[in-house]
Formats: structure tokens, sequence, C-alpha cells
């Protein structure tokens, strides 16, 4: 019986990695269509911004060695769907899960690295990825296991620590209160971070806890 592993991967020459470091304020995912080929080197990645803050991303993108080359398909005021080559150096785990006979249902950005959603055989399929991303360097970290039934076989948080530390505080100081206690730039002060960073960190926090916790696939 196949399983779907939820795991989240790190490295510096992962798609995008220095780009979404430098715009973290940024939602970016991998158009799943595009993902079918494991040798391609071009892939469609729908890139969302509250703040429309693409000027900072496209900047970004312009600096980032994992990026060959660049195009923006279409666009509105929050979302922009992007056609990106990759550098060939380029760390990729789409072709090794596709080696493993497995398939990438969802690929999203996670701080500075990525959150994936993978269909795998089996265990010993998890267990051979995770070995690949250890001879790779690739920081690996399983966040859930169930089958194709929704059955749990282990579950654990994929809020990172900025985005734990975000959440308790705004728990801490009222944010979350009715009426609110506290403001996102009061916020923004006790965790020296900018305003925009903290409602970056407390909608991805809150939308990973759901996911974690509340959604089976």
């Amino acid at each position: 019986m196949s399983l779907i592993a939820v795991i989240r991967i790190d490295h510096e020459k992962l798609t995008l990695a220095p780009t979404v470091e430098r715009v973290p304020s940024v939602d970016v995912r991998v158009v799943t269509n595009s993902m079918t080929d494991p040798e391609t080197s071009m892939f469609f990645f729908l890139v969302q911004s509250e703040s429309g803050e693409f000027e900072r991303f496209d900047a970004a993108v312009e600096r980032d060695d994992t990026v060959a080359e660049a195009m923006v398909v279409s666009e509105s005021d929050t979302s922009r769907l992007y056609r990106f080559t990759h550098r060939s150096d380029t760390e990729l785990l789409s072709p090794k899960v596709t080696e493993l006979g497995g398939l990438v249902l969802e690929a999203r950005t996670a701080d500075t690295g990525w959150r994936l959603r993978l269909q795998l055989p089996d265990r010993q399929a998890i267990a051979e990825l995770w070995e690949h991303c250890r001879s790779e360097g690739i920081a690996f970290d399983l966040v859930r296991v169930y089958d194709r039934h929704g059955m749990a076989d282990g579950t654990v948080t994929a809020v990172s620590e900025e985005q734990r530390r975000a959440l308790t505080e705004a728990y801490r100081c009222g944010y979350f209160a009715e009426p609110r206690e506290t403001t996102q730039a009061e916020l923004a002060e006790r965790l020296g971070i900018c305003p925009t960073a903290v409602g970056g960190r407390l909608r991805r926090g809150t939308r990973q806890l759901v996911e974690d916790v509340l959604v089976d696939e």
C-alpha cells in the first residue's frame, strides 16, 4: 500500500532558496503538473504576496544562482505565475522521487527550504530518500506519514522555530484575543523583525499547524 509522506528539506542550492531567504514574506508553490518529467530543468511556480512584493522578489531572482532563466507568464495584484529554468547544479529531489516509484503531489516553500507532499510506495522508499538527502547534504525532516485513506502513521508539526516564536508571542500578548490586545507592529518590535515578516510567519505557521493537525490530505 502506498504512503503519503510530508517532508521538509533545506539546502542552499535548492530551487529559489536564496530568493526565499531574501524575501521570506512571499509564498511560492510549484505548479503540480509541471513536475511530471523528472529530467526537465524548467518548472512553473505560483508566487503569492499579499503585500505585492514582486519587485523585491524579481530583484532577488536576478541574484539567485539556482535560476538560469525566469519569465512572468501571468499576473494579478497578489500573485504571479513564473516559468523558471534551473541551473545545472541546482538541487532537485523530483528525479530521485520518480526513481523510487513515487510522485511529488505538492511542493511549496517553507522558510528557506521546501515542504513536499509525496506519494511513495513504502517506508523503504522513504528511508532511501532520506539516505539520498543525507549524501547530498540536504537537511531532511519527516513531518508526517499516512496511508492513502488518511490513517496517520506519525505526526510532527512542521512549524519552524521562528514561526513558533511568532505564534506563541502573539498568543501571549493577546494578538488573537477579541478585541485584539496588541498590534502587528508591536509584535514586530518585540521580535526584532519588520511587521511584514511577522505577518508572514503568523500566516505560514498557522497554515502549517492546520495542515499538520487537522487535514489528512
